[in-house]
């Protein structure tokens, strides 16, 4: 795993490189109010892609709170409800009736009334 993590982060740092040096030209970037900055082409992508993982670092870091809020809700339920069953476990069985009486407990039909 330490591997990969280091591959991908030589390759993030090679691409940067390679959009330094391949990108020397001087652009003018005009924003809202006629304010502009002019500099290297490099800088510019590279600030762009810096606020894009500032934005994705935030919008995730949201998620993950909500998640983790979410998760521990449900670790609470879950801890009620195992103390519930474990208090259900330790109470005693009340005695049941049986669904199906069986043959003793039925009384026999009276011998009263027989035609001969």
């Amino acid at each position: 795993m330490r591997i990969i993590a280091f591959l991908v982060g030589l390759a993030i740092f090679l691409l940067v490189v390679g959009i330094a040096i391949t990108n020397q030209q001087e652009v003018t970037v005009t924003y809202y109010f006629s304010r502009s900055w002019t500099g290297k082409l490099w800088m510019a992508i590279m600030a762009s892609f810096g606020a894009g993982v500032m934005m994705a670092i935030a919008f995730s870091s949201l998620l993950i709170v909500r998640e983790k809020f979410r998760v521990g809700m449900l670790n609470r339920k879950t801890g009620r409800l195992e103390e519930e069953v474990k208090s259900l476990r330790q109470r005693p069985m009340p005695d049941e009736h049986p669904v199906f009486p069986s043959v003793a407990a039925i009384s026999p039909p009276s011998q009263g009334n027989t035609r001969s």
